[in-house]
């Protein structure tokens, strides 16, 4: 593996998604900012702060979302390119941990939180699209394709990685993908046929499922290497993070 950075210490990094193969984005936080990051160069560039917003979510057709809390929940925005006037998306119950744009860009996956329950919901340009029933446990939610999410459900017991697929605009019935007796499924990466998540059950560990293969089984990465995953670059490199020593 290749080290590419180690970013300044005081500005905590909320949210990182890639722009192309050679460009990440991340959100960041005191104060809040969206900030581009060239790692062959090492380069970073502040794309823009708003005082008034506090995260950034990702894009909807090039559009950036952003987010604060309101009590009980997060009010969702999207900004006008070049960070210009932010036209109001959503008001929504509970936290959003994790959003994820769809591959095409047109629609984000967010995972919403109410004490143990989560909920899916799906934000297009004009809003939310559909939301799924609260989910006991949900912990994670990513894209297979444009028409389908993978999410993970179960905190101790049975953890479970699911398929659900859009059907005439709402989340159809689910399809068990993978399943252990115990453990704690948290952050996803999808490419392809590949999926890379991470058990963090009692220890950190990260596991590579090949769906071509019989059966959908696991391969486990190495721990000293691996202890969380940002994103593919491509089907077979992912970038990943781990504490620096």
């Amino acid at each position: 593996g290749q080290t590419w950075s180690r970013l300044a210490a005081g500005h905590p990094i909320h949210r990182v998604e890639f722009v192309d193969g050679d460009r990440l984005r991340f959100g960041q936080t005191l104060p809040f900012a969206v900030v581009e990051w060239t790692p062959a160069t090492d380069a970073t560039r502040a794309l823009w702060q708003r005082a008034d917003w506090e995260r950034w979510l990702g894009q909807l057709d090039g559009q950036d979302v952003v987010a604060r809390q309101r009590p009980g929940g997060w009010t969702l925005g999207l900004a006008a390119p070049g960070a210009g006037e932010v036209r109001e998306l959503a008001q929504l119950e509970g936290q959003v941990p994790v959003a994820v744009g769809s591959p095409d860009g047109h629609r984000l996956a967010l995972l919403l939180e109410r004490r143990y329950d989560g909920q899916l919901a799906l934000l297009g340009p004009g809003g939310i699209e559909a939301r799924s029933a609260w989910i006991p446990a949900l912990t994670a939610v990513h894209w297979l394709d444009d028409r389908t999410l993978i999410y993970a459900t179960g905190t101790v017991d049975l953890p479970t990685l699911w398929a659900a697929p859009l059907v005439d605009g709402a989340l159809g019935p689910p399809r068990r993908l993978y399943l252990r007796p115990r453990g704690w499924f948290g952050q996803l990466a999808v490419a392809a046929d590949r999926v890379l998540f991470i058990d963090s059950g009692a220890t950190f560990r990260c596991r590579v499922i090949d769906r071509r293969a019989a059966g959908a089984g696991a391969r486990e990465l190495d721990p000293a290497a691996v202890g969380a995953t940002l994103a593919w670059l491509d089907e077979a490199t992912f970038v990943t993070w781990n504490r620096a020593s």
